[in-house]
């Protein structure tokens, strides 16, 4: 059941996005020939979307981008290289990832949420006024997001903290030479393609592994491919 339920974690926001664009596709005849989708500052729409592809569907498909990359980075915290611990420290580390995992997948969960619900939502207002409720909504959300990631900050921050004090090394195994800038990593005799920052949180690209070139055009691919869905949600809006 546990892990069924991990299962969902990971492939319930897609699940989301489909139910989306097939409620979407089975209402098509209903969806007007032009749409508001932006408001100016006092509440009245400037902004229209026509009954096409990417005019109705656009968003679900710039949140499914989103998302890949979201989820991707939860399923790499789960397989970078573990670090060195002291004894009785295993458990505080396994915390720490479930903890990157769990922010990631939450802020995951939230963004397609707010996706799906503003993509199936739109096409079916009828007042071209933008309700006091929306706007309210939207603010409470990006008030979420920015709390739990200050709770997060913290919480990770003193969990470093504590494991440094109890004789943990951060990016143990990774010369000082090898740092370039003393961000960069570049160490070709090491065989980790993640290792651990030494400053922040997080981990970072061993930029001598061959694969990691191929994790940043993947993140230059999910990048472009944003920025063409955006263009053609506005390609398929007039104003």
């Amino acid at each position: 059941m546990l892990r069924l339920f991990r299962v969902l974690l990971y492939v319930g926001p897609f699940l989301v996005l489909a139910a989306g664009a097939v409620y979407l596709g089975l209402r098509w005849e209903e969806i007007p020939e032009k749409f508001p989708i932006h408001w100016g500052a006092h509440g009245v729409v400037d902004g229209w979307a026509s009954r096409t592809f990417f005019g109705v569907f656009g968003l679900l498909l710039l949140g499914t981008v989103v998302a890949l990359g979201i989820v991707g980075g939860a399923v790499l915290v789960r397989v970078v290289g573990r670090r060195s611990l002291p004894e009785g420290w295993a458990e505080q580390d396994t915390r720490y990832r479930r903890m990157n995992e769990g922010l990631m997948l939450a802020l995951g969960w939230l963004l397609v949420l707010v996706f799906t619900a503003t993509a199936v939502w739109l096409p079916f207002r009828e007042s071209v006024v933008l309700p006091v409720v929306f706007v309210l909504a939207v603010v409470i959300g990006v008030l979420t997001i920015i709390t739990v990631m200050i709770v997060y900050a913290i919480r990770a921050s003193r969990a470093r903290s504590r494991f440094v004090a109890a004789g943990g090394v951060i990016g143990e195994g990774a010369p000082d030479e090898c740092w370039k800038a003393g961000v960069f990593y570049y160490n070709p005799n090491d065989t980790r393609l993640w290792v651990e920052k030494r400053s922040g949180m997080g981990w970072t690209l061993n930029m001598a592994h061959k694969a990691a070139w191929w994790v940043l055009a993947g993140l230059m691919a999910f990048i472009a491919m944003d920025v063409l869905i955006v263009l053609l949600i506005g390609w398929a809006s007039t104003r």
